[in-house]
């Protein structure tokens, strides 16, 4: 699931980022030609949830000694979901602290995935919180309207943000009127070219929330429906078959094999019954 070396730098990173609980990515029910269904209040809490976990990690926190992170690779697909739609921030190999009272990262490398880079990076290499921002509207977008970040059939126009942005634009959805259009406008507002017109990734929380407040509780809370067996904790699909080590890990079989291939300690596997 995630593949990041726990070395002291990244350690505290995992920690943050990842939960047990979570079970799938939000790439597998917002996007693909068949997505699985999401209610528009499950859509809303979701986005509000990446953009609290995103603006968690902009900020500061001295009571676990936290200094501001950089993630630098937002994307549906590192964003997992628990049996309750929480969202999750995942995968931190690419993310950064930022020294204190620093602004930014420069990198001669290019970070991040095609379509959520943003292009200031390409042109100056320094990754900052509104690039962070960037990769999260891009995001948004795609929730909003279940379309891949890039059409290649449309060439330069087929990026999210290009077809977000034609005027007039309306996806057919359940949300109280005008509510779906002004959240784009939030998506759209984190995107801006000018980045000095920018939102902020906190400004954008604050509006989200604005927005799934004025919802009905019980719409936001449907339940989601148990699997019947309890998923491998890395590979998320496959059911629980071993458990190893101390005995709080448990696995499918696959992963448990592919585990030991490269480890060379010998650990003899606890089958659970």
């Amino acid at each position: 699931m995630i593949h990041v070396r726990l070395t002291r730098r990244t350690r505290g990173l995992r920690r943050i980022f990842v939960d047990r609980a979570a079970r799938e990515r939000l790439q597998l029910i917002s996007g693909g030609e068949d997505p699985r269904e999401l209610t528009w209040p499950q859509r809303l809490k979701i986005l509000v949830g990446a953009s609290r976990g995103l603006e968690y990690l902009h900020t500061t926190d001295r009571s676990v000694h936290k200094k501001e992170i950089l993630h630098r690779d937002i994307k549906p697909s590192n964003i997992l979901l628990d049996r309750d739609l929480e969202p999750r921030l995942s995968d931190v190999g690419m993310a950064r602290e930022l020294a204190v009272g620093g602004s930014h990262q420069t990198t001669s490398l290019l970070v991040g995935s095609n379509g959520y880079v943003d292009p200031h990076v390409l042109q100056t290499g320094r990754y900052d919180k509104k690039n962070d921002g960037y990769a999260l509207g891009v995001t948004m977008l795609q929730v909003l309207t279940n379309w891949p970040v890039m059409d290649e059939a449309l060439g330069d126009e087929g990026h999210v943000i290009v077809r977000c942005s034609e005027r007039g634009l309306e996806v057919e959805n359940t949300l109280p009127d005008g509510m779906w259009k002004r959240v784009l406008d939030i998506a759209l507002d984190l995107v801006k070219p000018a980045r000095g017109r920018r939102m902020l990734v906190a400004n954008a929380r604050e509006r989200l929330e604005g927005e799934l407040g004025q919802l009905p509780q019980e719409s936001v809370q449907e339940p989601v429906q148990e699997p019947e067996e309890r998923e491998c904790i890395v590979c998320l699909s496959a059911p629980r078959e071993v458990r190893y080590g101390c005995g709080h890990s448990q696995v499918c079989r696959g992963c448990f094999d592919r585990i030991m291939s490269r480890c060379s300690l010998s650990v003899s596997p606890l089958l659970c019954v």
